[in-house]
């Protein structure tokens, strides 16, 4: 049911016996109700006159009614780029260079561009649609008119004539949207989501925070953003009293300094921003910034330097905004539990943690400072490099007739919890000192943010802990924290993968008794080093699994135990989205693939009578399809190059469903029996096997050509392809599989593609590998 989208509503039993058994009545729950889209209270009625009980479920369903509602907003779509330039310019920039205090600075270029969107894009009170009009053409509505007056057969005819111009005004309508904003994806999606009654709705004026209703929007934001704040100072008051480990970390230290932010740079910075329109406490979206760089260059340049040379970052930069996303599936919208926080950062804050977020890399690579296992919010490193990694690693052990016991620690809202004092202390271990420490201490100090609820805004509440989500330093930062994990806990590189805050450990045995004392051991280290390092573990969460050379029957009565809870081995565990089996091989999560496949099949087709078939549907199919089928493709899926090899079962699924959507792009149908080559030529979209050995052939020209793996080495997976001690030529021709051959991972499809594509070996550019990659692709059998 989760697959198709449905949330069971919990009932109490709808069947009860006459008589007792045992002096007890029987009962059973006969009756389910499942429901998606909308809140559903379900109840059981008891005053019936049979055994069986009734079941009452309450829908709260929309008002389908359109009307309309007032909104003060400025247009920043209209600001033509030399409207505004002309406007800032009107504002005494000179001013700026000889103001020195760092939030001064930051005001009087608030009030320069406010001032300049006053007049290119002042602030309006407009009507705008509660609820969707769907425009119905005059000879629809005739026909409307003659159906309600016939009836019999009569009716049924006009009845079905009535329906396919309905779907023909249907589309129309939203070929008219898609005209006004060509360009513009956010309508396209839009459209979709109403299709398919996932339209964006108001979040419910009241909650029940601690037992409490809250009345009203603005009570509500003010509980919610209390709630937010109490929820990491619970997490954290739970946890023991411990000193982190010691450690050897880091290999190196170094001075470090901040670099001079020039007009260039910023501009730099800006230009690779994207134009999003989201509104920070300051009211300026990063739109108006690109579109007035030319004059703000310069004094946003002396912002970052004023910033960078007093240590201090401006207050008003440290203030974020919090709009809650209910996260839906079946949790209770009553909850605040059951809304994720998403912050909103003024966009100058991320021109300034940018520029000192490159000057930081570099000084991290200097001092390899993380771990090489560390794939997470790194330059060159994914979560296919991750799962590749681990993959690979299981694979050889396993392979050498070893058990291999594998741990998933899940840490509780782990960017959240950070603390500066235990940050700021692995900060100076770097070499981080004098000003530059004072800036990191200001930015991680200070902060404040407010939960903007259905419009009402709350008051501003102090955020001790935790790295600000959604900010540009706060990942790195939080790298930095665990980057000595692999020291204090005592484990190597063939030992551990991770991503940001997923963090797997694995042992390797002669038996289930040698790995389980090395799993205890490590879990038992890590346990500490997480509460030493103010992080919670939340050990019930742990995932345990058992591969290799051990036996089913060994294992089912095995168990070890992780901070205090016994853990039993299961059958599958999961990494960053993938499950693996305890063979090692991804055929659960291609299991799950062939149905979410199919699943996105059947929508897209309920799409195609809302959205027109061409260009505008293949955008949504390559977003749900193929963007689906993309993820860890290189990890999960068999490149196959040989048209005679025959794709399992699985693949054989999945394009099933690929044909099925591109019959839904070209309008046709399987009875029309288009060869498949050509349906995919007529849709543009990619088969399973094309997406597959395009994402193998590009991830294995980045492993090649990588060197973030401590001193110019390549990265751990690009280690494993290529072992060798010095970077070959380019040219070189062919490599040795490090696994035995036939094994189905990503380092042995990695070689095969290498060997075998001399055009790969010799593009210079990843740009050019990609070029590659998709005529090898296209190549390729179906």
């Amino acid at each position: 049911m989760k697959d198709a989208s449905l949330d069971y509503a919990t009932t109490e039993a709808t069947w009860k016996s006459y008589g007792k058994f045992n002096g007890e009545h029987r009962i059973s729950c006969l009756d389910h109700v499942y429901f998606a889209g909308l809140d559903c209270n379900v109840e059981v009625l008891k005053d019936t006159t049979t055994d069986h009980r009734p079941v009452l479920a309450k829908i709260l369903v929309p008002s389908g009614k359109t009307g309309t509602r007032s909104i003060e907003r400025r247009n920043f779509k209209a600001i033509q780029l030399q409207e505004l330039e002309d406007a800032l310019q009107k504002w005494p920039w000179t001013t700026i260079y000889s103001i020195e205090d760092v939030d001064t600075v930051h005001q009087f270029l608030i009030d320069g561009i406010t001032e300049a969107l006053n007049e290119v894009a002042p602030t309006k009170t407009i009507k705008v649609k509660t609820g969707r009009s769907l425009y119905l053409a005059s000879d629809t509505l005739e026909l409307m008119r003659k159906r309600d007056r016939a009836s019999g057969s009569e009716y049924r005819r006009i009845r079905n004539q009535v329906s396919s111009l309905v779907k023909r005004d249907r589309i129309c309508t939203n070929m008219g949207e898609l005209r006004k904003s060509p360009n513009d994806p956010k309508v396209l999606w839009r459209l979709a989501n109403e299709a398919i009654g996932k339209s964006s709705v108001s979040l419910p004026a009241s909650l029940e925070v601690n037992g409490i209703s809250t009345m009203d929007n603005a009570e509500t934001a003010t509980a919610v953003n209390k709630f937010y704040i109490d929820k990491v100072i619970k997490l954290r008051h739970g946890l023991p009293s411990l000193k982190p480990p010691p450690s050897s970390w880091p290999k190196s230290s170094a001075p470090f300094s901040f670099s001079f932010a020039s007009a260039g740079k910023i501009a730099k910075v800006v230009k690779a921003m994207r134009a999003t329109e989201a509104l920070g406490v300051d009211g300026i979206p990063v739109s108006v910034l690109k579109k007035g760089i030319e004059v703000l260059a310069g004094p946003i340049s002396h912002l970052v330097n004023r910033s960078l040379a007093s240590g201090t970052v401006p207050t008003a930069l440290k203030l974020s905004n919090v709009l809650p996303i209910y996260k839906g599936k079946g949790k209770s919208a009553a909850d605040p539990a059951s809304y994720r926080p998403v912050c909103i950062l003024p966009a100058l804050s991320k021109i300034l943690e940018t520029v000192v977020k490159t000057d930081f890399e570099i000084h991290l690579a200097k001092t390899e400072a993380l771990p090489n296992t560390q794939f997470g919010f790194r330059r060159g490193r994914s979560t296919t490099t991750a799962l590749a990694t681990a993959h690979a690693k299981w694979l050889k052990a396993k392979q050498r007739g070893k058990v291999v016991g594998v741990l998933g620690f899940d840490l509780s809202a782990a960017f959240d919890t950070v603390d500066q004092l235990q940050l700021l202390p692995k900060l100076k271990k770097l070499g981080i000192e004098g000003m530059q420490l004072e800036w990191f201490k200001s930015y991680l100090s200070g902060g404040s943010q407010r939960v903007v609820w259905n419009g009402a805004e709350s008051d501003f509440l102090n955020v001790k802990y935790g790295v600000r989500q959604g900010s540009i330093l706060g990942p790195i930062l939080y790298l930095v924290l665990v980057a000595d994990v692999t020291s204090c806990v005592g484990i190597g590189d063939e030992e551990n993968s991770s991503y940001a805050d997923d963090f797997f450990l694995w042992a390797v045995g002669d038996s289930l008794e040698e790995v389980g004392l090395l799993l205890e051991t490590k879990a038992d280290a890590f346990s500490k080093y997480a509460g030493g390092n103010g992080l919670v573990l939340n050990a019930a969460k742990t995932q345990f699994m058992i591969g290799g050379k051990a036996k089913k029957k060994d294992t089912s009565a095995f168990t070890i135990r992780v901070g205090g809870v016994e853990l039993h081995p299961s059958d599958e565990i999961e990494f960053l989205g993938v499950k693996f089996d305890s063979d090692f091989t991804t055929a659960p999560h291609n299991a799950y693939v062939v149905k979410a496949a199919k699943q996105r099949a059947a929508l897209i087709s309920r799409l195609a009578v809302h959205i027109p078939r061409g260009k505008y549907l293949r955008q949504l199919a390559r977003g749900l399809m193929v963007g689906k089928l993309s993820y860890a493709a290189a990890v999960v899926t068999t490149p196959r190059f040989d048209k005679n090899k025959e794709p399992d079962a699985a693949h054989r699924a999945v394009q099933v469903a690929i044909n099925d959507v591109a019959r839904s792009i070209a309008g046709c149908r399987r009875r029309d029996h288009i060869r498949i080559e050509d349906l995919l030529s007529i849709a543009k979209i990619p088969s399973l096997n094309e997406i597959t050995v395009m994402a193998v052939a590009v991830e294995t020209w980045k492993c090649f050509h990588s060197n973030d793996g401590g001193c110019g080495a390549r990265n751990p997976i690009g280690d494993l392809v290529f072992p060798t001690p010095k970077r070959p030529t380019r040219s070189t021709t062919s490599v040795a599989c490090p696994l035995r051959g036939g094994t189905d991972t990503f380092a042995s499809h990695a070689v095969s593609v290498w060997n075998n594509f001399e055009s790969l070996r010799s593009a210079r550019t990843l740009a050019a590998a990609r070029d590659v990659a998709r005529t090898i692709g296209r190549s390729t059998p179906i």
